[in-house]
């Protein structure tokens, strides 16, 4: 199970309060073991009546391990690191609010919710899926953040690709494995939580 950090009670926070705190968690860590891991995203959420503080992980391109998937021991070697740090910007978050800390890999169907995340996964087989519209497959190429626009290049017979606006709440963007094989490869790998630093126990989310 994840480890509830020492607050007081559960509180209301406002939409404005939970953006601030998903920003300034994932700017502390985003440095943290930058040689061997990517912070994908922050997550502040509440499931249950009590929050969650979700860190998504994945390797560094650039690190030995780039082609493989995210396990249990990596975090943990990120859990320990981001408790730390937390704990040292304790004052960041309101004074009786209580939450557990998880981190985990983003998972094989990752929807994203930012340009950060469509420059990371770029080259990779993704889905779009539009209201009314049957989903489109292809790579995605890349991200003109100054149009915001998606440059993808679909798994038909087109030659050339094709752009599209991107709003993540209309135009959902998914990453999409290559096939039923790369699911069940890495499916004991995907979305391994553990806990902060003074609590390692761990679960696998189904």
């Amino acid at each position: 199970m994840a480890k509830e950090k020492k607050r007081y009670k559960q509180l209301t926070l406002s939409p404005q309060q939970v953006h601030d705190l998903e920003l300034e968690a994932f700017e502390l860590a985003q440095p943290l073991l930058a040689n061997q891991y990517s912070l994908i995203d922050t997550v502040f959420e509440q499931e249950g009546g009590q929050w969650y503080l979700r860190y998504f992980i994945e390797h560094h391109p650039g690190s030995a391990e780039a082609a493989q998937a995210i396990g249990l021991e990596d975090c943990k070697r990120y859990s320990q690191a981001v408790g730390v740090v937390l704990d040292e910007h304790e004052a960041m978050f309101p004074p009786k609010l209580s939450y557990n800390l998880e981190v985990s890999s983003p998972g094989l169907f990752r929807t994203m919710r930012s340009e950060r995340e469509l420059d990371f996964y770029r080259n990779r087989r993704i889905s779009v899926a539009v209201k009314g519209q049957e989903p489109l497959y292809g790579v995605l190429i890349g991200f003109d953040s100054v149009e915001n626009r998606l440059e993808i290049k679909p798994e038909t017979d087109q030659a050339k690709p094709i752009h599209m606006e991107w709003h993540p709440k209309t135009v959902v963007v998914s990453l999409a494995p290559e096939n039923i094989f790369s699911v069940l490869a890495c499916e004991s790998n995907e979305a391994h939580v553990c806990a902060g630093p003074a609590d390692l126990s761990a679960t696998t989310i189904p």
